[in-house]
C-alpha cells in the first residue's frame, strides 16, 4: 500500500536508502562480523497492516543452507524463514503476512541466521511498523450516480451500508479499488463504508449523497389580473421566486407536500411571470413563465349621440375591442375598434327613438355591460314648462326647456270617467279652491281639491271642468279612481303650483311609449 522499500547495504558500512517516511541508518549500525556474509538487505515497505505482506531480500557474499530473519515486538517474535530457489544465486527472499496474531506496533530486526549461525542485530534502524487498518475511502456520490466506488486495502472487501442498513460486501481489486453498481440515491441519503481484511474490521467511513439535480416547477395554477396569490407544485421545501422583467415580484416556499401559495399584488394582464424554484442544495430550476389573463371586462362603450335619420352610430370603446350593435334588440353587425378605441357603424336612416344596444367584448372575451340609447328626436326642443301626464302609469313628468326636472306619481280618471287625453294648457292656478259640487269650503281638510288647483283648458268649462290638484285620500295616489282630474299629494302639488306658469302646456297620453315619443308625437323633442 505505501510502496516503500529499505535497502540496508553492508560493506565498510551498512545504511538504508531514505525514502518518504522511511528510516535511514547511518554508518555506526556497520557490524564487522555480518558484513562479512551479506552485500545488501531490503523491505518494500516500511509500514502495514493487516491482510497485507511485507516482502524482505537478501544478498549474500556466499551460499547458505537457509536464512532466517528474526524481528521483536516487545515479548512479540516473528521469524522469517527466507527462501533460495537456485543454489547458483546468492539471493534469499520470503515475505511476511500480516494476520490477525500481529500486534500493532514497531517491529525491530534482533538477528539473522545465516546456515548454523545466529548473529544479533544491535543496531535498532530496521524495522517495519504495523498499524491499524486504515478507513476505507468513499469517492463523491450525487443522486444522479449510478454507482457507489471508492478504495481500501487491495484484495480485501468492504461493507456497504445505506440509512444504516447493510446492502452487501463488495471485493477490492488489485489496487484495492471496490464498485457497488445501484440505482441514484435519493439526496442526502447516508452511506456507510466498513474495510474488512482477514476478518478485522475498519473504522466505518461516511458519506452523504449530494444533491445535483435541479428541482422542477411541475404546475402552475392560472393567475388573472384578478388574482392576489400565485399557487402551484415543485420539490418540498425548496424557494420559490416570482420574476417580472427579471425583478423579483414576490418569493415564497414550498411546504412538505410539495406545494406553495404565494400572496401578490394584483398584476396587469398580459404580464409575464417568470417562476423558478431553488433547493437547499442551491439547484436552480429552469424558469417557467405564466402568463397574467384578462379578465377584467372592458367599461361600457360611449355612444355618441344619436338622431332620428342617422347613418351612423359610433363611440369609443377599449382598443382593439369587438363592437357589437343591437337594434330594437336585434343583432345588427359587429366591428373591431381603433387602437384608440374608436368604434363606427354604418346604418340605414334611424326612426326617432330607435332602441340602441352596444357591448364591447376584448381580446380575451371579456364582455362589457351593455350601453343603451335611442335616436333622438329630430322636432324642435321645447324651450319652456311642459308637463307630460301618462295616465298609463299615472305619473306626471315637469320638464323646463326639454329637461325633465322632476316626475311624480299622481292618480287619474277612472274607466267609467277617464281623464281626456291630448295638448292642452294651464289656464288658471288657483289656492284654495272650494268644492262647489259639495259646497265645501277651500283648504278645508275634506275638500277632494286640496289646496292648490291648476285648471286645464279641456271640458265643457275650460279651466273649472279638468285641473290638476291636491286631494282628500293621500292612498288614492298612483291608482285610476278620480272623476277625470289628476291628484297629486298636497306637498307635492304646493311645490308644483310654486314652480309652474300659467300657460304652461300639457300634454295627456295613455301608452306605453315614453315621454320622449309623447313629446315627439306632438312636434316637440325632450332630452
Amino acid at each position: 500500500m505505501f510502496n516503500k522499500i529499505i535497502s540496508v547495504l553492508l560493506g565498510v558500512f551498512l545504511f538504508l536508502l531514505p525514502t518518504a517516511n522511511a528510516t535511514s541508518f547511518s554508518p555506526g549500525f556497520s557490524d564487522d562480523e555480518l558484513s562479512n556474509y551479506i552485500d545488501n538487505l531490503n523491505l518494500n515497505t516500511t509500514e502495514a497492516t493487516f491482510g497485507q505482506s511485507i516482502e524482505i531480500g537478501v544478498t549474500t557474499k556466499k551460499h547458505f543452507d537457509s536464512v532466517a530473519l528474526t524481528f521483536k515486538n516487545g515479548a512479540s517474535v516473528t521469524e522469517v524463514l527466507l527462501k533460495n530457489p537456485s543454489s547458483s544465486d546468492l539471493y534469499y527472499s520470503g515475505k511476511i503476512g500480516v494476520t490477525s496474531s500481529f500486534a500493532k506496533g514497531t517491529y525491530q530486526l534482533s538477528s539473522i541466521t545465516l546456515g548454523d549461525q545466529t548473529l544479533p542485530v544491535s543496531d535498532q534502524k530496521v524495522k517495519f511498523l504495523i498499524k491499524d487498518l486504515p478507513t476505507p475511502i468513499i469517492n463523491p456520490i450525487t443522486n444522479k450516480s449510478t454507482s457507489i466506488n471508492g478504495t481500501f486495502l487491495e484484495n480485501s472487501s468492504v461493507q456497504l451500508s445505506i440509512n444504516k442498513k447493510l446492502v452487501g460486501n463488495v471485493q477490492t481489486d488489485a489496487k484495492g479499488n471496490y464498485r457497488f453498481n445501484t440505482k441514484p440515491l435519493k439526496a442526502f441519503t447516508k452511506i456507510n463504508i466498513v474495510g474488512v481484511s482477514i476478518g478485522i474490521k475498519s473504522k466505518f467511513a461516511t458519506s452523504t449523497v449530494s444533491d445535483v439535480i435541479a428541482p422542477s416547477v411541475t404546475s402552475i395554477s392560472s393567475i388573472s389580473d384578478h388574482s392576489q396569490n400565485i399557487s402551484g407544485k415543485s420539490e418540498p421545501y425548496a424557494d420559490v421566486i416570482v420574476n417580472l422583467n427579471k425583478k423579483v415580484l414576490v418569493k415564497g416556499k414550498v411546504n412538505s407536500a410539495g406545494k406553495f401559495n404565494i400572496k401578490m399584488a394584483k398584476q396587469k394582464a398580459n404580464s409575464i411571470l417568470q417562476v423558478v424554484a431553488i433547493d437547499k442544495s442551491k439547484n436552480q430550476s429552469k424558469p417557467v413563465s405564466i402568463r397574467v389573463l384578462d379578465r377584467t371586462a372592458p367599461s361600457k362603450p360611449t355612444i355618441q349621440t344619436v338622431k332620428e335619420n342617422s347613418t351612423v352610430i359610433s363611440g369609443k370603446t377599449e382598443a382593439k375591442a369587438s363592437v357589437k350593435l343591437y337594434l330594437k334588440n336585434k343583432y345588427v353587425a359587429k366591428i373591431t375598434a381603433s387602437k384608440y378605441g374608436s368604434y363606427s357603424f354604418k346604418v340605414s336612416k334611424l326612426k326617432a327613438f330607435t332602441p340602441i344596444k352596444v357591448q364591447a367584448i376584448d381580446a380575451a372575451g371579456n364582455q362589457s355591460k351593455p350601453s343603451f340609447t335611442e335616436a333622438k328626436s329630430s322636432k324642435p326642443l321645447s324651450n319652456g314648462q311642459l308637463i307630460i301626464v301618462n295616465t298609463k302609469t299615472n305619473k306626471l313628468s315637469y320638464y323646463n326647456k326639454g329637461k325633465l326636472v322632476k316626475t311624480f306619481r299622481v292618480a287619474t280618471g277612472k274607466a267609467s270617467s277617464p281623464t281626456p287625453t291630448g295638448k292642452f294648457k294651464v289656464l288658471n292656478k288657483i289656492k284654495n279652491r272650494p268644492w262647489y259640487k259639495e259646497n265645501i269650503p277651500g283648504g278645508a281638510p275634506n275638500n277632494p281639491l286640496g289646496k292648490r288647483w291648476m285648471g286645464l283648458s279641456m271640458g265643457s268649462s275650460p279651466g273649472n271642468s279638468y285641473g290638476i290638484h291636491g286631494n282628500a285620500n293621500e292612498s288614492s295616489i298612483g291608482k285610476s279612481v278620480s272623476s277625470g282630474c289628476i291628484r297629486m299629494h298636497n306637498s307635492e302639488i304646493e311645490w308644483l303650483f310654486d314652480q309652474i306658469n300659467v300657460g304652461t302646456t300639457v300634454i295627456i297620453a295613455k301608452t306605453s311609449s315614453s315621454n320622449g315619443q309623447i313629446a315627439h308625437s306632438y312636434g316637440m323633442a325632450i332630452t
